[in-house]
């Protein structure tokens, strides 16, 4: 993260950043951060990795890009789904 302003973190090029949050899936706490989707951050991101327990396939996921993000998907190369397994 680059600069901090309030409880707003900025990265390169000015992308917002959350500070970390938390929601609860099956008694179990997980953290995460809200990105603001936009170009600049679709600009940073070269690559999607999809986890293997997600139903949607790489080609849904590049459609919701698209659509959620008014054209601004030139940033991003490759969206793989892994396969990796969970211990």
């Amino acid at each position: 993260m680059k600069q901090y302003m309030g409880n707003i973190y900025y990265l390169e090029n000015n992308i917002k950043i959350s500070p970390v949050d938390y929601r609860t899936n099956k008694n179990r706490l997980i953290p995460y951060r809200k990105l603001e989707l936009g170009s600049e951050l679709f600009k940073a991101i070269k690559s999607v990795t999809i986890g293997p327990l997600c139903q949607a396939s790489p080609e849904e996921l590049a459609k919701f890009l698209v659509c959620k993000c008014d054209n601004c998907f030139c940033g991003i190369d490759t969206i793989y789904k892994s396969t990796l397994t969970y211990v």
